[in-house]
């Protein structure tokens, strides 16, 4: 009987080591996620950041870009001339290329 006391009794602190032990890993394990997360979080913001600056600096090379081909080439009027008036021109009608293009 004393034997199996024993046994039981070291099964026990075992059992019970083995718990504080898996508790305290699991513990560490955690605290090492929650650095990772910390540290991703501060990466994505950085990131936010750079690419805000890119944005703002993409936009000012484009109304540099703008205010160039505007110096170059000024905008010409948008529209039809002044005298121009909205008709529809047919064309004209030619006898002797009908007759030549498809017989008589």
């Amino acid at each position: 009987m004393e034997i199996f006391a024993i046994i039981s009794t070291v099964v026990a602190v075992l059992g019970v080591a083995g718990t504080i032990f898996f508790l305290l890993t699991s513990l560490k394990i955690m605290g090492r996620l929650r650095e990772a997360e910390e540290i991703i979080e501060d990466k994505n913001d950085a990131l936010r950041d750079a690419f805000e600056a890119i944005h703002i600096h993409n936009e000012k090379l484009w109304d540099v870009r703008h205010e160039l081909n505007m110096v170059k080439n000024p905008k010409k009027p948008v529209g039809r001339p002044k005298g121009s008036k909205n008709k529809v021109t047919k064309p004209k009608f030619s006898q002797k290329e009908f007759d030549k293009k498809y017989g008589k």
